[in-house]
């Protein structure tokens, strides 16, 4: 099994990054239209059930990829696939994986920096969820 580096991981993140902030804006054009439409005063901000909506979204997005294909779009550009760990993918060991990849992320990348020194070469919040990243052939 052949197993990403740490620069494939990072370019798949901007990748996606860029994607979701085009599927962010999509969602705040579509909450503005919904909240004008039921009367809610759009120039009093409410942050929390947007917030709310907007992480729900994201989820949606990561767990839908990656429980059918196992790769997001930029995963996909990148021959990176999330696997579980000697079981099937499962919908826990991705919210597990959403809440632990940015956390790994912020703490200066220490998460991420964690492959670097492990023999297989997986991140903190694989090891902590079940799950691997993979690198896939040129031909798959």
């Amino acid at each position: 099994m052949n197993y990403p580096p740490l620069w494939r991981r990072f370019a798949a993140i901007g990748y996606d990054f860029l994607l979701l902030l085009g599927v962010s804006v999509g969602y705040t054009l579509v909450y503005l239209m919904i909240a004008k439409a039921i009367g809610v005063d759009i120039e009093q901000p409410r942050t929390a059930d947007f917030y709310v909506g907007l992480f729900l979204m994201f989820m949606g997005f990561f767990c839908f990829f990656w429980l059918r294909e196992g790769q997001t779009l930029g995963m996909k550009v990148w021959r990176l696939k999330v696997v579980g760990a000697g079981q099937p993918l499962k919908l826990k060991h991705c919210i597990v994986r959403l809440i632990l990849a940015p956390l790994s992320l912020a703490a200066a990348g220490i998460g991420y920096w964690w492959s670097l020194f492990d023999g297989n070469k997986q991140t903190l919040h694989d090891k902590l969820s079940g799950t691997q990243t993979i690198l896939l052939d040129k031909t798959t």
